[in-house]
């Protein structure tokens, strides 16, 4: 067996025109890596972890190193989703977190199924006065359900706090959502 030489190897940071590359390389290795792990989603989760400033909580949060669980990847990918302004990679990204039948339940409505799910994101990334949703909290994720904190900043200043509780199914996808809109009221 022949060891390659130095010169054949070249160690640098990823670049755009590297996609397409990685992406094939992802799916020859990992051939059947379940759809959360899509090279597609996982390349866009890993660059927008880069761009995204983590939010303050998390800075000061001595976080354990390990390998994320099939409910932090679902719920990691739903939460980026959410923000997603490109319609193709929201797509993939929402088959791979969340599945075909799921619901989200709110105090005023059920949503049910992906396309009633993408078609409720879509108009809320095109209110003009959103600007950002930072998730103001750990992500607490056991077994097959999580919870989380997350705000809706405003471009007005305003900030929506939102509490979120679900869980996954056998396919590791998002069955349930159950939404909360507003702080907790106090004693």
């Amino acid at each position: 067996m022949t060891t390659p030489s130095a010169a054949e190897f070249l160690v640098r940071s990823f670049r755009g025109s590297d996609r397409e590359a990685l992406g094939t390389l992802w799916g020859r290795v990992f051939p059947d890596d379940p759809p959360w792990n899509a090279p597609k989603v996982m390349i866009e989760n890993n660059l927008e972890r880069e761009r995204t400033p983590l939010p303050d909580i998390v800075e000061r949060i001595a976080l354990p190193c390990s390998m994320p669980n099939a409910v932090e990847s679902a719920v990691d990918t739903y939460i980026r989703m959410c923000s997603e302004r490109d319609p193709a990679v929201r797509a993939t990204m929402l088959e791979a977190c969340f599945a075909a039948e799921g619901r989200m339940v709110t105090r005023s409505r059920e949503i049910r199924g992906r396309a009633a799910l993408a078609d409720m994101i879509t108009k809320f990334l095109a209110d003009p006065q959103v600007r950002q949703i930072r998730v103001i909290s750990a992500i607490d994720a056991s077994g097959t359900t999580f919870r989380f904190r997350s705000v809706v900043e405003r471009r007005d200043g305003t900030i929506l706090e939102n509490f979120d509780a679900g869980e996954i199914d056998a396919t590791g996808r998002i069955s349930l959502i159950l939404a909360f809109a507003g702080p907790l009221a106090g004693q």
